[in-house]
């Protein structure tokens, strides 16, 4: 891979930063080569590598109109607190060629390509065949999700291929184990395999978990605006909406086998059954974030309020998901009352559930991201308007 050169350290950038909190990388003249581009990732997207005078950076556009670059940051001060290694993220803007400004991140990059390799998740186990079964749910599901036990499954069999010892190889495991919690409790929506890996010494060949990197669908913060205030106008859809942020490696168990008939609960449940692992959670994750204190540090690093709304949203969705994480590992009855009144139905739960399940595949397109927002705010008309009939029809019983 080769990077575009530029004479400007990254502590130089920060004379470069306009009132809004983003670096602007046009002042500075970068021109992006297709020998620069990331080869993994969407091919849509602004995703080159930069050297800034010895460190590298990797510069990533958004995919559409909406607050994910915030989510970098914010997950990253998250991190911070609780003791994850993470990357460094910052807002850049730059010119594309027709001259109209890309938001962006600058992530520096977490490791040393000289002593260092990075071996994604996927690297190591490849593509999950096609899962049978004769649960229609679970199916659709795994339709969705690489599920859990594939992927430690094969980690163990490269692993042990590779010559680590059994202890070396759960410790890894269980390494792993704690990041997926810690991925549950930010509505990490789309750690697929490629976004999780691993980094390798190449003269120790000693392997261990990467930093985290690439949590731009978190928090929701990767809806649409419109979607972001009606959620804060809502508080009940909000939670609703969290409750049904799936993650993209899990295990789904049926309420039939006792399960809780939700990906990221029954595995949640999963993982803490592991004593170390609940000891994490417990020690570490439980109570271990101040969400302002989070907020303030980003807007501290780039000099710039943080826009309300995503503020709002980051505080509402993550303590909202951690409630939940809690009631379910304190076996607290989850399953919502059933409710006999058509009137009562909401088609909002189900409607959102469906498009989440769109959603939380490997999008490929701004586009295709474009057609989700526009079928969500159908969806959210299509309840507002039922709500309508119902209040219409109350008051001519009256």
């Amino acid at each position: 891979m080769d990077f575009v050169k530029s004479n400007y350290s990254l502590k130089e950038l920060e004379k470069l930063r306009d009132e809004n909190g983003f670096i602007d990388l046009s002042i500075i003249g970068l021109e992006f080569t297709p020998e620069s581009r990331e080869k993994k990732g969407t091919e849509e997207r602004l995703k080159n590598w930069v050297d800034f005078n010895g460190k590298k950076a990797l510069i990533r556009g958004e995919a559409v109109k909406n607050y994910s670059v915030y989510a970098e940051l914010i997950v990253e001060e998250i991190a911070n607190q609780l003791g994850i290694e993470t990357a460094h993220y910052d807002l850049v803007k730059i010119k594309d060629n027709t001259g109209k400004n890309v938001y962006a991140t600058l992530s520096e990059s977490i490791i040393d390509f000289d002593k260092e390799e990075l071996i994604t998740l996927h690297d190591l186990i490849g593509d999950e065949p096609e899962y049978e079964t004769e649960d229609i749910m679970e199916a659709i599901e795994y339709e969705e999700t690489t599920r859990y036990t594939f992927t430690v499954d094969k980690l163990r069999e490269r692993f042990t291929k590779a010559g680590y010892s059994k202890e070396a190889i759960e410790n890894i495991i269980t390494d792993y184990n704690k990041r997926l919690v810690f991925y549950l409790s930010i509505l990490d929506t789309d750690k697929h395999s490629e976004n999780i890996a691993f980094v390798k010494n190449k003269n120790t060949g000693k392997v261990q978990l990467s930093p985290n990197y690439d949590s731009e669908f978190s928090l929701l913060l990767e809806r649409d605006p419109e979607i972001v205030e009606f959620f804060l106008e809502d508080n009940i859809q909000l939670k609703e909406e969290v409750n049904i942020a799936y993650p993209k490696i899990g295990i789904y168990v049926s309420k039939e086998n006792g399960g809780l008939d939700s990906i990221w609960k029954d595995t949640l449940e999963m993982l803490c059954e592991d004593d170390e692992v609940y000891d994490y959670y417990i020690n570490t994750i439980k109570n271990g974030v101040d969400m302002n204190v989070a907020l303030e540090n980003v807007e501290k690093r780039i000099k710039a309020p943080l826009p309300n709304k995503v503020k709002e949203l980051a505080r509402q969705t993550y303590q909202a998901r951690n409630e939940e994480m809690e009631k379910v590992l304190n076996g607290e009855d989850l399953e919502l009352n059933t409710k006999s009144d058509p009137l009562d139905f909401d088609p909002y739960q189900l409607l959102c559930h469906l498009i989440n399940q769109g959603k939380i595949q490997q999008l490929k397109t701004g586009e295709q991201m474009q057609i989700d927002r526009n079928m969500e705010k159908d969806m959210i008309a299509a309840q507002i308007n039922i709500l309508e009939a119902g209040k219409n029809n109350d008051l001519n019983e009256k």
